[in-house]
């Protein structure tokens, strides 16, 4: 998760239930690449950023998560809407209303 912030500024994880595990504790953490949270078609509605579903205080109530990644070859854009309250975004904000990560070596990176 530490490698993808700093790579892609963001990370997601769902908090799920893995019956394999062998615990009496079944909480797991499946782990979400941060292209896979995105609206499925552009969003214009004002409660809505990037695949996030906002209240009206910002605070965030529902991620659209693509079961597979949207640039794979098998063209499957099916996704679900993932409550809030099941899903850790990690990210780190640095100007008011930012609701996205941004990559901690953007500033590494040269313009051409």
């Amino acid at each position: 998760m530490r490698y993808a912030r700093a790579v892609d500024g963001e990370v997601f994880a769902v908090l799920t239930t893995n019956k394999l595990l062998e615990s009496p504790i079944k909480l797991d953490l499946q782990l979400v690449e941060c292209d896979r949270v995105t609206s499925p078609w552009l969003a214009m509605a004002t409660d809505e950023v990037d695949g996030i579903r906002f209240d009206a205080f910002g605070n965030p109530i529902s991620y659209c998560i693509f079961r597979s990644h949207p640039g794979d070859l098998t063209g499957d854009l099916t996704f679900d809407w993932q409550s809030a309250e099941y899903v850790i975004h990690w990210f780190k904000s640095t100007r008011p209303g930012q609701q996205r990560g941004i990559s901690e070596i953007m500033p590494a990176i040269k313009a051409s």
